[in-house]
């Protein structure tokens, strides 16, 4: 199998993945909008309007924002990282039956939550355009999400070979 077939095949294997992972959930892709819109209202009601949390630089909304721009890739970013580590260990009884190089786990793992970007990046334009902060240069966010994509998916390779030797 040729490098590019892998890399197809990683990529066809994680989006159906990814696909079956919400086919069976009531709210099917909505949930994957849905969550992280509920989580930034929650933590922006209860530090931006409860605690009364102010980081001075966009009035009342900021804590909002921060929120958003913040949490939000940084919690897709975390789960592709976990999911990848722990690829090589949970698929332990494939790789000892399948001829399939070990690197396809983790890099198919992490790249099935990194489809997760996004939805995290339609969200979070639609909250900056909700508080009138998004223009076109949005749009320069998206080399930004690439690059994510990228750490998380190196990052997952090297710990998902460490998380062979060290157990819990």
């Amino acid at each position: 199998m040729g490098i590019w077939q892998l890399i197809r095949y990683i990529f066809r294997n994680s989006l159906n993945s990814y696909k079956n992972s919400f086919r069976m959930s009531l709210f099917g892709y909505f949930w994957a909008i849905f969550q992280p819109l509920a989580l930034v209202a929650i933590y922006s009601l209860v530090f931006g309007h409860i605690v009364k949390t102010k980081l001075g630089v966009l009035g009342e909304y900021d804590y909002a924002v921060f929120v958003s721009t913040a949490l939000l890739p940084w919690l897709v970013f975390a789960s592709g990282v976990q999911s990848g580590t722990s690829a090589i260990v949970s698929h332990s009884n494939y790789i000892k039956k399948i001829p399939m190089p070990i690197f396809v786990y983790p890099a198919k793992a992490s790249i099935e939550q990194l489809y997760g970007l996004v939805g995290v990046f339609v969200v979070l334009s639609a909250i900056l355009l909700f508080y009138g902060l998004a223009s076109f240069y949005i749009v320069y966010a998206i080399p930004v999400f690439v690059l994510l994509g990228i750490v998380c998916l190196s990052f997952s390779m090297i710990l998902s070979v460490v998380a062979v030797f060290i157990k819990d």
